[in-house]
């Protein structure tokens, strides 16, 4: 075998570590991507075992060029996630293509390393990494094998070896990852395709907007209090605020022209840390009413928390917030006219409704507890499955269907308000949330999403009202589970079906959570407050520790490599066994000479131990027997192995 030519088994071993690697990509990879790389894989496994010939050079530039193609075809560009990420794996089986010498497997075991790694700009949760831990070991065997022209090794000691390997480098990367100056935001932090579907509040409300959203079960974000929470009826997280109404559709229009509202918190703060999953827009949901910023944020006019950048990845952020407190108490012109602005024309039933509370001599607050009291008093229906509602839609509902979710009346109540000449405006978010009793925090869930009216009253500003809880008070107190009917469907995990499944996930969230908020999460602020325990909070004596930790490391790495490597000889079983007879005569006194063989060794030790002559002979004998005669049996090894323990020389 020559120099330059590969064993076929280290070949399999390499594309199998090579499929270990791809195989979680081919959940992002177009469909043609995915079959054009599991065709190359396929193609050049079948090529190491009938020892086929490599495509010409032009033929593999063909290929590579319509890679290129493909991605840009598909995407548009060949930068960003995931065109890039296509693009690499596509690349990584082209490579396949020219698998001939050892430089060319080493290249490609190590372009594994950089495909492998890539699997962070997709997920970083618990499960990923014991793959990423998988694949890292099958590429390290694949690169020892490569050490081997005579052919790899067993597998299990090859495995051996690769996890020894990797052991060794855990301190290094427990040093650098404690101590190395940590930047803002996550480290696997480059922007998301904005076209990846994500589920979550949107930035305009309809009927039916909010109620489609408690078809899913996902994680909108977690919250974990300091202190003792507050009460289940006062979860109220604060989203996306919304002022203009087009006769169907709530939204927000510029909303950033209005002046900064006067606030003034009330009621003790409350700290909280919220660990947000990522939506593509700027909000940071937080308790009603936020009194802090976390890092990078501002407050909107309307006193919505929002991001400088979208929120493409988790982000966990500590915030403060009351719950009793006084906003705005003197309304702008500004203000004033956003908050009364109807169409036109349309729903005249409603306004109609709403100016007889009027000429009735009824004030503000009194005409919001008219329509409180119209919710709660006649003939309306919580559900997730409301009736289409058609042009005049406020109508509709209130005079006519009476069956909806938060964001029915919600709009409806607002509707009423500005009728009457009643400041108000929309508050959409989340109400309520899951406490998860593993882990002492509350998971809000997309099913919590919600919507409320703030109205302005006069020396008390702006005021929340929630009608559903007119409508469906256990909504509030209980969470959505205990409100809607039998013939609504909600996820198995909101509504807790299946106890024993509902307790794994609990735990299960809980440990993915700690693993964010510790591993993932361990940002500046983290590694400031732990390292300052150990007074290393400043950078200078960071970076002084991080050095001399690493040198340190390195230097007894260096050492363990030198002994290591130094030539030692290998001893079989029996001239192992021998060698502890030779020291155990060593201590007598009688050491045998190098030039001494086993018999003129034992006619100088049996003169010295006549007592034990027969033992001493039966040792010699059976030694060169195995030793040096045709073959060793496990038998013998084991007889002298026992009279080389049992041997006394005294």
């Amino acid at each position: 075998m020559t120099p330059q030519t590969v064993h076929p088994g280290t070949t399999l071993r390499l594309l199998a570590a090579i499929a270990v690697v791809i195989i979680p990509h081919l959940a992002h990879l177009p469909i043609w991507a995915s079959l054009s790389t599991l065709g190359f894989g396929l193609w050049r496994a079948i090529a190491a075992i009938r020892h086929w010939r490599m495509p010409a050079r032009w033929a593999r530039i063909c290929i590579m060029i319509l890679a290129l193609v493909g991605v840009y075809a598909e995407y548009g560009r060949i930068n960003g996630q995931h065109p890039g990420t296509t693009l690499l794996v596509l690349l990584l089986a082209v490579k396949l293509t020219e698998l001939r010498t050892p430089r060319d497997h080493a290249v490609l075991a190590l372009f594994g390393y950089v495909v492998l790694a890539t699997l962070f700009l997709f997920s970083q949760e618990l499960p990923q990494i014991f793959w990423l831990l998988a694949g890292s070991l099958a590429i390290t065997l694949s690169l020892l094998d490569l050490s081997r022209p005579s052919g790899p090794l067993p597998i299990k000691a090859s495995a051996r070896h690769s996890a020894a390997l990797m052991l060794q480098g855990i301190p290094l990367m427990l040093i650098l990852f404690v101590l190395f100056p940590r930047i803002p935001g996550p480290l696997w932090g480059l922007p998301a395709d904005t076209s990846r579907a994500t589920v979550g509040l949107s930035s305009s409300m309809s009927p039916g907007s909010i109620s489609s959203l408690t078809d899913t079960g996902a994680v909108a974000f977690r919250a974990r209090f300091d202190g003792t929470p507050p009460e289940p009826d006062k979860l109220y997280w604060r989203g996306p605020v919304f002022w203009q109404f087009d006769g169907r559709t709530w939204y927000n229009d510029r909303s950033d022209d209005l002046p900064k509202a006067a606030f003034t918190a009330q009621g003790e703060r409350l700290s909280y840390q919220v660990t947000l999953e990522p939506h593509l827009k700027y909000w940071l949901f937080a308790l009603d009413m936020p009194v802090s910023l976390p890092a990078k944020a501002h407050f909107s006019p309307s006193r919505q928390v929002l991001s400088r950048d979208k929120v493409r990845e988790r982000r966990l952020y500590k915030i403060q917030s009351v719950t009793d407190y006084e906003l705005e108490p003197e309304l702008s012109n500004q203000a004033r006219q956003w908050g009364l602005q109807l169409p036109s024309s349309g729903n005249s039933r409603s306004r109609g409704l709403a100016a007889e509370w009027r000429e009735a001599g009824a004030s503000d607050a009194q005409i919001a507890e008219n329509a409180l009291r119209m919710f709660r008093e006649q003939a309306f229906v919580y559900t997730l499955q409301p009736p289409l509602l058609g042009r005049n839609s406020i109508d509709e509902f209130l005079f006519g269907t009476r069956r909806g979710f938060c964001e029915h009346y919600a709009g409806a109540f607002t509707f009423l308000m500005r009728s009457a000449g009643i400041p108000a405006r929309i508050v959409t978010g989340y109400q309520g949330g899951e406490f998860n009793q593993v882990g002492g925090y509350y998971i809000i869930r997309q099913a919590d999403a919600h919507a409320w009216v703030e109205i302005w009253l006069q020396d008390k500003g702006w005021v929340r009202i929630d009608p559903t809880a007119a409508v469906a008070p256990e909504r509030i107190e209980g969470g959505i589970a205990t409100a809607v009917g039998d013939t609504d469907v909600l996820p198995a995990i909101v509504t807790r079906r299946f106890p024993l499944m509902y307790q794994i996930q609990m735990r299960w969230d809980w440990v993915n959570q700690n693993w964010y908020e510790w591993i993932l999460g361990y940002g500046p602020e983290l590694q400031k407050s732990f390292l300052g325990k150990f007074g290393l909070a400043d950078w200078g004596r960071m970076i002084l520790a991080l050095t001399i930790l690493s040198t340190l490391f390195l230097a007894i790495l260096g050492m363990a490599f030198v002994l290591q490597s130094r030539k030692k000889p290998l001893l079989d079983p029996a001239q192992r066994e021998w060698q502890q007879f030779c020291k155990k005569m060593a201590r007598q006194g009688v050491p045998r000479q190098a030039f001494e063989g086993p018999e003129d060794y034992m006619q100088r030790l049996i003169p010295r131990f006549p007592q034990q002559k027969e033992h001493i002979q039966l040792i010699v004998r059976n030694y060169v027997r195995l030793r040096y005669g045709k073959a060793a049996d496990e038998k013998g090894l084991r007889l002298l192995r026992k009279r080389v323990r049992q041997f006394k020389p005294a």
